[in-house]
């Protein structure tokens, strides 16, 4: 795809916003699902160091959740809160990807880190 074909009209105005590194330790829980924020037009990039699968805790994303007001999507993360069964009623989906790949989402994206097995850790960056 072309970028003005994703982009639209702010083609070419792409800025690094943040930046940083995630390890996640063997053992590790899994996370809260949560967005990054609340801005239109911004997207989450996750390049892993090594090869993720079900096995090591991928990524969890809600899919469509960009889509939701932010009251929407702070009740839906507050009904996930241990709730272990959510997972399989809401439209989870479990990113497994391979080292160096990119994982691309929009940044309203409600997501979480998986709990990882007591001796696996994997970076991301």
């Amino acid at each position: 795809l072309r970028e003005a074909a994703i982009l639209g009209d702010d083609a070419g105005a792409g800025r690094v916003y943040t930046a940083g590194c995630v390890t996640s330790l063997a053992g590790g829980v899994a996370q809260g699902f949560h967005r990054d924020g609340d801005e239109p037009g911004c997207v989450n990039v996750f390049c892993p160091l090594v090869n993720v699968d079900a096995a090591n805790g991928p990524t969890e994303l809600i899919v469509g959740s960009h889509l939701w007001s932010r009251q929407q999507a702070a009740e839906v993360a507050a009904l996930a809160e241990g709730d272990s069964a959510f997972a399989a009623r809401a439209r989870v989906v479990r990113a497994s990807a391979e080292r160096g790949a990119l994982l691309l989402f929009d940044f309203r994206t409600l997501h979480r880190g998986a709990r990882h097995p007591p001796t696996l850790e994997r970076d991301e960056g």
